[in-house]
């Protein structure tokens, strides 16, 4: 019975420390800590471990604006088109929160532009929902498509129009046609 009571106490510890890990990943790659995140994965944890809702240590990277975190996650090999629970990608958190720099770094590394998540909507949608001109600007020189519609109808001039954003109206317009 001894045996037994302790093989379980180790058994626990070890499944605590391995959470413990994968939130200190989280945190890392919140907190931009490029070393902290290197000595993670090295140890075992993986670059990919993600939180209860589906978010991986690069997502949150990208929505916290974490730009070394971004680069040393996508060199140790972090799922560019890994999704959360809402079928959003790191493109999508990085174009939201309008990391101009982060947006170029994935697009360079590979990401879609074009990708949807669970209700169609693109890292050009979500840019123009909140305003994020400098983010649209790139994303539609790298050829994202300011006709697509998500599920619900909208493309990304009706979600500026939404928020009264005028400028970037016009400026999906021109691009609309070619300008």
């Amino acid at each position: 019975m001894k045996v037994q009571t302790t093989i379980l106490v180790v058994a626990l510890m070890a499944t605590t420390l391995k959470a413990s890990s994968a939130e200190d990943l989280h945190n890392a790659a919140r907190g931009n800590d490029a070393s902290a995140i290197q000595r993670l994965v090295k140890d075992g944890i993986g670059v990919d471990a993600p939180t209860s809702r589906g978010f991986t240590p690069l997502i949150l990277a990208c929505y916290a604006g974490s730009e070394e975190a971004v680069t040393q996650l996508l060199k140790l090999g972090a799922n560019i088109n890994a999704t959360e629970w809402t079928g959003s990608n790191a493109l999508m958190a990085a174009s939201f929160k309008g990391h101009k720099q982060i947006v170029q770094r994935l697009l360079k590394a590979g990401a879609k532009v074009d990708d949807t998540n669970k209700i169609g909507a693109t890292a050009l949608m979500f840019a123009s929902l909140t305003g994020k001109s400098e983010v649209v600007d790139l994303l539609l020189t790298r050829g994202a498509d300011p006709k697509r519609r998500d599920d619900r109808g909208y493309d990304a001039i009706q979600l500026a129009e939404g928020q009264g954003n005028t400028p970037l109206v016009d400026r999906l317009i021109l691009a609309l046609h070619g300008r």
